[in-house]
Formats: structure tokens, sequence, C-alpha cells
């Protein structure tokens, strides 16, 4: 696996993703490239979409950012279209590729694995897949046990039980734990409590993610109902740090608050940069994903002494006990 190399050679790595949006799987490659460098490691960014925050923070590091800019959204396009942009990859990837000459690839997307898999045979680099989120419920298809075990040569996780369950699926590659964790930045800054009189007496709700149905978002509606309409607890406000990238799901999240009569208790706060602030000033925040890693927005919750209610899913019972330090809920519960 890839460690602090403290040899005279500088080794090199090349990472390769399809950065649709920034969060906090982002955060951590962020960080993670930067911890690299320091441990003299010459590191290189492929990625195929140009997501402009990744690259900023990227770049922000000193760190070569390549993009060809391309939509490879199955749903979006047409089959023609889909394939030709794959066929734009594996060029784009390739050229890259043979003027790096890296030691390692790393990726955390899933739709890497079909130009890896494709090049298998020209890339005589050690390939590392990151699984960062994982539905612990969901059956790898054969197709999928051979790309991951045909074209990867480690796999990575962030916890232990994700490893177990990536073996119960026949993928029969090296498993690494490589945990989530937060900069020192984040857990030495010192955050500033907003006080105002008339949110004395509000339960301070808070969601910190993309907003995707896969993310738990109708749940949370639907719980956000039950206690407002069935429960009658009226001194509550959920707010959400994220965007929506699906606009028809936007629009049925949105008929469903207007039917409900709860926009009163729900606040929509787009991109947020500092998340710290926002978790700081909330008292509870919940995560009802229906697949994740070791979430960050969760260990920031926990270091800023928050009580999170969150999927049992991937590894988060790893850093989460039931009423010892927040709450483990089924997923799509």
């Amino acid at each position: 696996m890839v460690g602090c190399y403290k040899g005279n050679i500088m080794k090199k790595l090349l990472f390769v993703d399809f950065i649709h949006h920034y969060g906090g799987a982002q955060k951590s490659t962020v960080e993670m490239i930067s911890r690299l460098k320091k441990c003299n490691y010459e590191v290189e960014v492929v990625d195929f979409v140009g997501n402009k925050k990744f690259r900023a923070d990227i770049e922000s590091i000193g760190v070569k950012f390549h993009t060809i800019g391309i939509n490879c959204n199955f749903r979006a396009n047409t089959l023609p279209v889909f394939l030709l942009s794959y066929c734009k990859c594996l060029i784009f990837f390739y050229k890259v590729y043979r003027r790096l000459k890296p030691d390692y690839i790393w990726t955390n997307s899933y739709k890497t694995s079909i130009i890896f898999f494709l090049l298998r045979q020209l890339v005589v680099c050690d390939i590392l897949y990151f699984f960062r989120g994982v539905q612990l419920d969901y059956n790898y298809s054969l197709i999928q046990k051979i790309v991951y075990n045909c074209t990867f040569d480690k796999i990575l996780v962030q916890s232990n039980k994700i490893k177990k369950y990536i073996k119960s699926q026949g993928i029969k590659l090296k498993i690494c734990v490589v945990p989530n964790v937060l900069s020192n930045s984040f857990i030495e800054k010192k955050y500033i409590k907003i006080y105002d009189d008339s949110d004395a007496n509000i339960i301070k709700l808070v969601f910190v993610g993309t907003l995707l149905k896969t993310k738990g978002i109708t749940e949370l509606f639907e719980s956000l109902n039950s206690i407002v309409n069935i429960d009658k607890v009226n001194n509550i406000r959920l707010s959400l740090a994220g965007e929506f990238l699906d606009m028809m799901y936007k629009k049925k999240i949105e008929k469903y608050i207007e039917a409900n009569k709860i926009s009163n208790y729900v606040l929509f706060l787009g991109w947020v940069e500092d998340v710290g602030s926002l978790i700081y000033n909330s008292d509870i925040l919940v995560l009802p994903s229906y697949a994740e890693g070791i979430p960050r927005v969760v260990m920031e919750a926990m270091s800023l002494g928050k009580c999170v209610v969150v999927s049992d899913v991937g590894g988060v019972s790893d850093v989460v006990s039931t009423y010892e330090n927040g709450i483990l809920i089924p997923p799509k519960n």
C-alpha cells in the first residue's frame, strides 16, 4: 500500500476520478494528497469532469491538475455520446500516464474501472481502488467481481467492517484499512457561537452533503413531517447545506414540503464553505445515507461535541455507538 516514503528517489502517484460534485470525500482526498506530498511523493490529478472547487483545492497545494471537462453521465447522454466520452477519457488518461510513469494509480470511482480494465495490459504499475461509500445490503454482480479482481491490485477501505463485507462479496484482492481522519486545522479552529434570542428554544438539526435520494433525503423529510404534523413538535428547524444535482428530484421534494406544510421548518442553505461553524451552531447532525464509509461530516460533528443521528451503514458503527455519542438508525428507515 502507499505509505510514507523516505527514500532518495521520489515516488509518483496519479489520482484519477470523475468529480461531479464536491463533498467530504473530495476534501479527504485533498488532505491525503497533501500528506503524500510531504512523504516525498510526486502527485498529479486527472479529473475527467473538471470540478472547479476540487481543481482549486488541488492546485492550492501545488499539485498538477488535468481535465477534459466531459459529462460521463449515462442517464444524461445518448449511448453514442456516452461511448465517445469514455473513448476520450481512455486516450487522455493514457497520455498522462505515459508522461508521468507513476508507481501507483489511485481512484475512488467505479467509473474509472472501465478505463483501467481496458488498459490493464498497458498499465504496469499498481492500481489502488478506494471504497469510500459502501451499501452493506448490496450484492455485487459477477461482472463487477470480474472487473474488480482483474483490474485492481489492492482495495482500500475505511473500516474492518467494510473489509469483511468486501471479502464476503468474492473480491480476492488484498484489502487494506485506511481510516478517515480530520485535519489539524479543523480540530484546532476556534468557532464562534452565534446567539439569536428568537432561536433560543429551537432544536436545530443540520444535514451536510449533496441532496441526493441515496443520502436519505426522502426519509429525512418524511421524518420531519412526522415530527411536526403527528408528534406536534413545532420548535424544530432543519438546515440543509448542499445542493441538488437532480432537478426532477428537487421538484419532488419541494412538492412534498409544500403539500405537508413544513416549509417553515426547513432552510436550504446551498453550498456552505464554513461547515464547521454551521455544525457548531446546530444541535444535532442528521445523515440518513444509504451508503457511506466513515463520513467526514460525522467525525467533524463529533469533534465539536454534537450529537449525531446517522444510518448504520459502511463503517459508521466503528465511530458511533447508540446512546453513547449518537444514535444509529437502519438505512431507508
